[in-house]
């Protein structure tokens, strides 16, 4: 790929053993993957927990004030369904009554029932889905620990991955018979354009389980945030975030003439997302987390994806309003709002009034972001080539974004992590991208 540097999985291993002897601070990618695991695991079942009282929140509020198009903020609507619950509550005992009337007594239009009893069957389907999700999950770990493959069916839709053990690094074959180096980045990101692994028996014991692992658990994840925000649509409206449009909808739009031009700002988002996730499992030593936003932060807060500073490395930006020092002192994550244009745009307004609403959702929003910034690269707009270069090779590991050369590729991953990493210009010429 482009001459790039590639670390072996074994040595990138031994060089986090040997961190960790001189440096107690520094975890193993094992001790991170299950602190991320047990992370998932209390994230889902406190979600899950939570899903029967929102279901009857939601029982309590009349449709049209679920559905508005333009929700009052997230906040008040939060507000509203609370008390709404308590009012639902209070009069359980009367519930048969209950079911015909609300507050003012006023008879429910049947319509109105119809519309209400569709929401919630829909909302139990998607809490039954998450439930099904975890306990895959699980299964799935189960599995893992006891090196357990997946099955014929499944193997169908996934490539294998092997392990070469005299240069100790990982690699898969190419649809040529050709083998083609991979990195862990490479078995994350190439999720993003449909491609899926499963480990073979060439693998040492442990590397197996890691690969494995790493695999299920950015799976899952994927799959839970497809149901959350269908959840965020069915409740406030809000349609699926860009990010979240699968390739079917992207190869739909590309297939048909003169509109590929619909495409070109969904496929930056999605090739930006791959990049950054290939760099933060390539470069762990970064502390760096890159997270799609949700149906609300994309809707209200007008972000396309975060990166989360995980450990402090210091900060070279200066934000507005805010001395350096103090912004240095605090920043911790960032939204981006990616745009091709050069300059100006709608983008730009749209920013200022997600920055001035920003602190109204700090509670309500899962790893918050200190600040919201609009990225400009109009050299995405080279992506759409890429794209179509990419399907005309057979689709292979690495994704569009591979044919970017090293120097566009820091060129975008300065101005992407530009106020939450101070790498020098060493440090950047050593990551592996």
């Amino acid at each position: 790929m482009n001459g790039f540097e590639k670390k072996p999985a074994a040595v990138l291993e031994k060089g986090l053993e040997q961190k960790k002897e001189t440096d107690p601070v520094v975890k193993t990618e094992e001790q991170l993957l299950q602190e991320s695991l047990q992370e998932v695991f209390l994230e889902l079942e406190q979600y899950l927990a939570a899903q029967e009282a929102s279901a009857r929140a939601v029982s309590a509020v009349p449709v049209e004030k679920i559905k508005e198009e333009k929700p009052k903020t997230l906040e008040e609507s939060l507000n509203e369904v609370v008390e709404e619950l308590d009012k639902y509550l209070i009069s359980e005992a009367e519930s048969l009554k209950h079911a015909q009337a609300i507050k003012s007594g006023k008879k429910l239009e049947t319509k109105e029932l119809e519309k209400r009893k569709v929401l919630l069957k829909e909302l139990k389907k998607l809490a039954f889905a998450k439930k099904d999700t975890l306990l895959k999950l699980r299964q799935e770990l189960k599995n893992i620990d006891a090196k357990k493959d997946f099955s014929s069916e499944e193997l169908k839709e996934r490539s294998r991955v092997s392990y070469d053990e005299k240069s100790q690094s990982l690699f898969i074959l190419n649809g040529d018979g050709s083998r083609k180096e991979v990195t862990f980045g490479d078995l994350v990101g190439d999720y993003d354009w449909g491609i899926k692994y499963a480990p073979d028996n060439s693998l040492p014991p442990r590397l197996w389980r890691k690969v494995g692992k790493t695999l299920a658990l950015h799976e899952t994840r994927a799959e839970i945030e497809k149901i959350f925000n269908k959840e965020l649509d069915f409740i406030y409206g809000t349609g699926s975030p860009t990010t979240a449009l699968g390739l079917e909808f992207i190869n739909a739009r590309f297939k048909k003439a003169n509109q590929e031009f619909l495409i070109k700002g969904i496929l930056a988002e999605r090739m930006m997302v791959s990049f950054l996730n290939r760099a933060q499992y390539n470069n762990p030593e970064l502390g760096m987390k890159v997270i799609r936003s949700n149906a609300l932060e994309d809707t209200i807060l007008k972000y396309d994806f975060k990166i989360i500073k995980k450990k402090r490395l210091g900060i070279a930006l200066e934000s507005e309003d805010v001395s350096r020092n103090e912004f240095a002192k605090n920043k911790r994550a960032i939204g981006i709002q990616l745009t091709l244009a050069t300059k100006g745009g709608c983008k730009s307004k749209a920013n200022k009034e997600a920055k001035r609403i920003l602190p109204k959702y700090r509670d309500l929003i899962k790893e918050n972001v200190d600040d919201i910034v609009v990225v400009r690269l109009p050299i995405l707009n080279i992506f759409l080539d890429f794209y179509k270069r990419w399907i005309n090779e057979g689709k292979p590991s690495g994704g569009p974004e591979q044919y970017l050369s090293r120097e566009q590729k820091l060129a975008i991953f300065r101005k992407a992590t530009k106020g939450l990493l101070n790498l020098s210009e060493d440090e950047l010429q050593k990551l592996v991208i």
